[in-house]
């Protein structure tokens, strides 16, 4: 009872960050997986930082500088993230009055070049997509290139997500938390309509989705690679499961089937699958709210970009076909 508690009791006092990071989850309704962003970025920050009262605009410009795993220049993107953090976390802390400005709000970053999203060429992707002859290959690349599947979302999928009389993928998480179904099969119907050369055989690739799941049922994801997720990708992408692939295979398997197609290595990426949906989609005419809802963006402002990548691939095709 209250009554009976220990007068000399203290509650734990949290550390600004913690306390930071429970506001964050409390007031802005953010998802666990930018949560847990948020936190391990935070964390870093304090580690490189050391004393996070006394940080000035140059240890916000080194510390979104700083080398990262694998990569010696972290890209504009990942910098402007590191930026946008700490705006945030300053910002809370200034209205706390815990320091006296915002070292991080007149921080300089490198203006981001790549918001124009990349769709793989006509000529490409017809070549490449008549030389994908295994089935199992023709279903996870056509999960980005016709549903508009994220590579950790089609690392993750599992059988039991599809429901293959409606053709539509259920009950999975997708970035930022939400379950919004994606019609895979009227997606890819779409576009083999409006865009008959880009997927000529569409009857053939809904039936061997399905052949897949089929084949597939109670594993824990449709498409078995070898190498695993690792702790932190599962942590990120709120996946539970340890048999989750990891992306760096999907890379692996890309290039691979580039490289069989006699195309040049690095021609395009996991990533420009999910571009090429979205860019056809819009070229097929479709609503700009439902492609958004089937991309799960985060913004109608995000898919408008595809509208625009639309129309300049059409003026292209239009000019090319002139010559």
């Amino acid at each position: 009872m209250a009554g009976n508690a220990d007068p000399g009791w203290d509650p734990p006092q949290l550390s600004p960050i913690d306390e930071w990071l429970v506001w964050l989850q409390n007031s802005r309704k953010l998802s666990t997986a930018t949560i847990r962003a948020y936190r391990d970025g935070i964390h870093k920050w304090e580690a490189f930082v050391g004393d996070i009262y006394t940080a000035t605009e140059r240890d916000v410009e080194a510390f979104m500088r700083r080398p990262r795993p694998q990569v010696s220049q972290p890209a504009a993107s990942t910098m402007g993230r590191d930026r946008s953090m700490l705006v945030t976390f300053y910002r809370w802390m200034t209205h706390r009055r815990l320091v006296p400005d915002n070292p991080a709000f007149f921080a300089a970053t490198p203006k981001v070049r790549n918001a124009q999203p990349k769709a793989i060429p006509d000529d490409i992707w017809v070549h490449f997509w008549s030389s994908v002859k295994v089935p199992e290959d023709r279903v996870w690349v056509g999960l980005g290139a016709f549903a508009g599947l994220r590579r950790m979302e089609i690392c993750s999928v599992a059988p039991h997500n599809f429901d293959l009389k409606q053709h539509k993928i259920n009950h999975m998480v997708r970035k930022g938390g939400g379950t919004f179904p994606v019609d895979y099969g009227e997606m890819a119907r779409t576009i083999a309509y409006e865009l008959p050369h880009v997927l000529p055989d569409v009857d053939r690739w809904i039936a061997d989705v399905e052949d897949l799941v089929l084949a597939r049922k109670g594993e824990h994801v449709l498409v078995t690679w070898d190498l695993p997720a690792t702790p932190r990708q599962r942590e990120l992408y709120s996946l539970s499961n340890e048999h989750v692939p990891s992306p760096d295979v999907l890379y692996k398997n890309l290039r691979r089937l580039i490289r069989n197609s006699g195309l040049p290595d690095g021609v395009f990426s996991p990533h420009w699958l999910r571009h090429t949906c979205a860019t056809n989609l819009a070229r097929a005419g479709v609503p700009i709210e439902i492609i958004s809802k089937q991309l799960s963006h985060s913004s109608v402002n995000t898919t408008m970009r595809y509208v625009d990548n639309a129309n300049r691939l059409k003026q292209w095709r239009a000019q090319h076909q002139g010559r």
